[in-house]
């Protein structure tokens, strides 16, 4: 749901807007920084990213743009595509761990292939899970790999995270890695037992 969201605002980022289009067509830098900034604020994103019609970043609304980096999930196919909407969960940097949106820029009265892309979306991260507990009252924790990205769940005497840890439970592991389903059951974090 949260991908359909993000894929949604970049849609609307991406619209047939002057602004963007004259931007886009002038390499006028200084105009696009200004555009993913506003809509950032506007459609209430964690980051806003632009790129050229063949996946090259030129603009990004919150980090450092370098030289010659690409959107991971644009391809050839994609590039072809008027109508290549897509969402999925990425630990891509720089971003990190996020729920993504991609829509692609185009014109009425263009040539029906994209003439760019926008990447939008929303950081799963601390502050994400810790707004997450506040509506729901439930603690919970996000890994990328086996690698603890962000939790709820802090040290009774420290208030520290167990960020970056190493997934030590045999049984999540297996469930994770080797079967590839759900675990439910309760597992040890930062010495306390969890459900």
């Amino acid at each position: 749901r949260l991908a359909d969201t993000a894929v949604a605002k970049s849609t609307v980022v991406a619209g047939d807007n002057p602004k963007l289009r004259d931007a886009l067509a002038q390499s006028d830098f200084a105009a696009l920084e200004d555009y993913v900034r506003r809509q950032r604020e506007i459609q209430g994103l964690d980051f806003v990213t632009i790129a050229d019609s063949y996946g090259e970043v030129l603009q990004r609304a919150i980090y450092r743009t370098a030289r010659g980096e690409r959107l991971p999930h644009v391809d050839a196919q994609t590039r072809k595509s008027k109508n290549a909407y897509r969402g999925y969960v990425s630990a891509d940097m720089p971003e990190g761990l996020s729920v993504r949106g991609v829509a692609p820029i185009v014109y009425a009265d263009g040539d029906g292939g994209a003439s760019g892309f926008v990447e939008a979306g929303f950081l799963l991260d601390t502050v994400f899970l810790d707004a997450f507990k506040k509506t729901t009252g439930l603690d919970i924790t996000l890994y990328a790999g086996d690698t603890l990205y962000a939790s709820t769940i802090t040290d009774t005497n420290t208030k520290t995270r167990a960020i970056g840890t190493v997934l030590s439970d045999v049984r999540v592991r297996n469930a994770m890695f080797v079967t590839r389903k759900p675990y439910t059951g309760s597992t040890t974090i930062l010495g306390k037992p969890h459900l």
